[in-house]
């Protein structure tokens, strides 16, 4: 297995996300066969078609798809290829804002995709989609799906056209609850485990508190 460690940057890198970058690539390259690509300056859905294409030109059978305001504990990309013959696997993620709900969705019985709540210790739970902050995506399927791979749709962003297209094929979507990634709002970070936390304080300070009211979850 090769793995494209590949990273869309839309703004600058703040310097604790960047730090922990460093530190956890380089964890993951001791013990992972990576390859590297990074993009900027595009739109999210031409960005991820730029690096599958690399990704592919440099032989790797996975992308480790990552964002720039997220962090990353030691394991993740352990556990995550633990299910690398699914379609796509993600870690688990809150949004960054209120009220810091999980990026996870399952498709209702009218059709419509509604977030669920998923919490730490869940096991992998499969899910109709997925943030890809922190996703192993598996190279194989998505070379099954025709050209553009991603592409935003009318009401869909390219990461979820993306699930759709995949689990058509008969792919599974994948959320990975024991691998836990903090998401960084202005100066605190939510964390799957903080996530009630950061909703009572959210609560406590009312909408629009300075920053430096704010507690951080770091």
């Amino acid at each position: 297995m090769r793995i494209c460690l590949g990273v869309h940057a839309t703004e600058v890198v703040p310097s604790t996300v960047y730090f922990n970058h460093l530190v956890e690539f380089a964890g993951w390259a001791k013990r992972h066969e990576l390859a590297f690509v990074g993009c900027e300056k595009v739109t999210v859905a031409k960005a991820r078609n730029f690096i599958v294409k690399h990704a592919l030109g440099l032989g790797c059978t996975h992308w480790m798809s990552v964002d720039t305001d997220h962090y990353f504990r030691p394991n993740a990309l352990d556990l995550l290829v633990e299910n690398a013959d699914a379609a796509m696997v993600s870690g688990l993620i809150c949004k960054r804002g209120f009220p810091f709900e999980t990026v996870a969705f399952k498709r209702m019985p009218n059709g419509v995709k509604n977030n669920i709540i998923l919490k730490p210790g869940m096991g992998v739970v499969e899910v109709d989609g997925c943030a890809m902050g922190c996703t192993l995506i598996n190279l194989e399927w998505v070379q099954k799906l025709d050209k553009p791979w991603f592409y935003d749709s009318k009401d869909k962003r390219s990461d979820l056209t993306m699930c759709e297209n995949l689990q058509a094929l008969g792919g599974r979507i994948l959320v990975d609850t024991r691998v836990e990634v903090g998401h960084r709002l202005v100066t605190p970070v939510v964390w799957p485990e903080t996530a009630d936390e950061a909703r009572a304080q959210y609560v406590r300070h009312g909408v629009g508190q300075d920053e430096s009211q704010l507690e951080t979850y770091e």
